[in-house]
């Protein structure tokens, strides 16, 4: 049927010449004034572009992927597809397999999120409750090894150990731990990581990380007491096992997603995530809570702390001097006045001497 005008290109050079083109069930056969003559079967005829009318319809050779052959007459596009149907069911059949995939991909990303996002998360705080002291222990001890070693590839690590080991520096941070604790003070392991982070750490376990920027930030030894009583507040309510439970599980979820599981990846993103950790706003208030009570059951006075959320807040909005540890808690000025209205008669006595404060501060 035919001859219809077309437009060709070999792709072998930018030059589109006009075609005459007789359509028929067995293919197309192509021919031009300059005595150019070229027969396309049907099976070898692949489709470029069959848009709905009005619109060229663009072909291709098969082995001939840079050819193109384009229809603008629509009497033209009537008799290819009375010719050659199966040209038009191959595109449709391609087009809903692209569509069929597509709807998978967003049914499984679908799926994963709602895993990270509510399963996960539900799972993590009974795999944390459920979990036995000594399996939280050394997974507590495996992160906060981890961390000691991030910190110290950091540029603001000190020069010397990645973590202070000084007797007496340890001596004076288990005071401050057993004036808070008392009886349950055995039950935290505190890790002074040589940085100089302004941050601290709670870790699974009861392990706490430390590090020698917070403690010189901190000023005095009931500022840094506050900072312990919050961090042993997030000991105490589980929230690091159920972060590090639910970075772990997330992790390996993705890693079989995208085909790289491993125990020692996983394990670096849980210590990551801790020095990346937002607990939520709920979580952090519940921690300054438990802190207060713990600070005032010890007879440790709260304006220290709140003096310390100050200073913090002045440096807020300081791009050069911004601390992290302002990052992922609720807004400090606030944390400061729940301090104060929470602060009844301030005690006189002080957690450690001059000296051992020296010694917490200056060694390592």
């Amino acid at each position: 049927m035919g001859p219809f005008p077309a437009r060709y290109n070999d792709g072998l050079v930018a030059r589109t010449r006009p075609i005459l083109v007789e359509i028929a069930p067995d293919g197309l056969t192509l021919r031009s004034e300059e005595g150019f003559q070229e027969h396309w079967p049907a099976a070898a005829i692949r489709a470029v572009d069959l848009p709905a009318r009005p619109g060229p319809v663009v072909l291709s050779r098969e082995g001939q992927p840079g050819c193109r052959l384009v229809f603008d007459d629509p009497v033209a596009h009537d008799a290819l597809r009375r010719h050659l149907p199966d040209l038009w069911r191959r595109t449709e059949k391609d087009h809903r397999a692209v569509w069929r995939v597509a709807g998978w991909g967003m049914a499984a990303a679908a799926a994963i999120l709602l895993i990270v996002l509510v399963m996960i998360p539900r799972f993590a705080v009974q795999a944390a409750a459920a979990m036995p002291e000594s399996w939280e222990r050394q997974l507590g001890a495996r992160v906060a090894g981890r961390l000691v070693w991030l910190l110290a590839q950091g540029e603001s690590s000190a020069a010397g150990p990645a973590e202070c080991a000084d007797p007496a520096m340890r001596e004076a941070m288990d005071g401050i731990v057993r004036r808070l604790a008392e009886d349950k003070a055995h039950a935290y392991t505190i890790h002074i990581a040589n940085a100089d982070l302004v941050n601290a750490f709670a870790l699974p376990g009861g392990h706490i990380l430390m590090p020698k920027g917070m403690i010189e930030f901190a000023g005095s030894p009931e500022a840094l007491a506050g900072i312990l009583a919050h961090e042993i507040g997030h000991a105490a309510l589980n929230h690091p096992t159920e972060a590090a439970i639910r970075t772990g599980a997330t992790g390996i979820l993705l890693g079989l997603v995208v085909g790289d599981f491993a125990g020692g990846a996983a394990m670096l993103a849980v210590g990551q995530r801790m020095l990346d950790a937002s607990y939520s706003r709920e979580a952090e208030l519940a921690a300054d809570a438990f802190a207060i009570d713990l600070m005032k059951g010890a007879d440790v006075p709260l304006e220290p702390s709140a003096a310390l959320f100050d200073r913090l807040a002045e440096k807020e909005g300081d791009t050069m001097e911004a601390l992290s540890f302002l990052s992922t808690h609720p807004d400090t000025r606030s944390r400061a006045d729940a301090l104060r209205r929470a602060a009844t008669e301030e005690s006189g006595i002080s957690i450690l001497t001059d000296t051992e404060w020296r010694a917490l501060r200056d060694r390592c």
